[in-house]
C-alpha cells in the first residue's frame, strides 16, 4: 500500500512481533536533506532505522498509527500546544 510519502510493506529482514512479521516503512526524500513529515512521524512513533532495509521499522499497529496520523495532518513535531501538553502538532 502506498500513501503519498511513504511505503509500508513487511520488513524483509527484521524478526516477528506477537507471531505477525514486522513493517518497514520506506520514506521518500524530497532532495531537500531535510526529514519530511513522513520521517519526522516514523521517528516520533519510535520507529527504528534500519540501513539494510532503508527503511523504519515498526509494529504492525504503529504503522497503522503512521497512516492514521498522516491521513489527519498531523507532523512528528513534538512540541507544547497552548495548554502546556506535548502531542503531534497539526499542519494547518
Amino acid at each position: 500500500m502506498s500513501e503519498p510519502g511513504f511505503t509500508v510493506a513487511p520488513a524483509r529482514y527484521a524478526g516477528r512481533y506477537n507471531g505477525k512479521p514486522m513493517i518497514a516503512v520506506r520514506c521518500e526524500p524530497d532532495g531537500s536533506g531535510i526529514k519530511t513529515r513522513a520521517m519526522r512521524l516514523c521517528a516520533a512513533l519510535n520507529g527504528r532505522w534500519s540501513g539494510r532495509e532503508k527503511a523504519y521499522i515498526m509494529s504492525p499497529a504503529k504503522a497503522a498509527k503512521l497512516h492514521e496520523l498522516f491521513a489527519a495532518g498531523r507532523d512528528g513535531w513534538l512540541g507544547a500546544d497552548s495548554k502546556g501538553r506535548l502531542g503531534f502538532t497539526k499542519i494547518v
